[in-house]
């Protein structure tokens, strides 16, 4: 894992590594506009720890559900709110769609949140706003357990 981290820390704080981006003018690390490349690092995080994506979903750096499961149609209107025709079919259907990838992304996160805490890591860095991202992707998603998993908890009196 250390490895990785100086690995990412030598692709993204190297200034002759970076790039302006044309849309804002902004400099970022070069590794951001290259697929590729970004893939590979990534990947080679995912291999050297599972709480590297489990982070980076929690964190929601890399999206969130609206990003993830279509949820307009192409006027803009929201699928799955009744609002007619959607690529699920009825607005009935469409509904339980959207409350069955919500439910699902909704436990993804839990469960990351809880093996993340049951790892004993500690996630902090020196940046203000990567140590925000950190704990974020911690302490915000406490609390969303389903009804299932509520009342299996009553039972076993936790």
């Amino acid at each position: 894992m250390n490895a990785w981290v100086k690995e990412v820390q030598a692709v993204t704080r190297n200034p002759n590594m970076w790039k302006v981006d044309p849309l804002d003018g902004t400099s970022r690390p070069s590794i951001v506009y290259d697929d590729r490349q970004f893939v590979q690092l990534f990947e080679a995080g995912c291999s050297a720890s599972v709480c590297v994506p489990m982070l980076t979903l929690n964190s929601g750096i890399a999206g969130d559900l609206m990003m993830f499961v279509t949820l307009f149609d192409d006027t803009g209107r929201i699928l799955g709110q009744s609002t007619g025709d959607s690529l699920h079919g009825s607005p009935a259907e469409a509904q339980k769609a959207f409350d069955a990838a919500h439910e699902y992304w909704s436990l993804l996160k839990e469960r990351g949140r809880d093996y993340l805490e049951s790892t004993g890591f500690q996630f902090a860095s020196s940046r203000k706003d990567v140590q925000g991202y950190m704990h974020h992707a911690i302490e915000h998603h406490k609390g969303i357990a389903s009804y299932t998993d509520r009342v299996l908890a009553f039972a076993a009196g936790s």
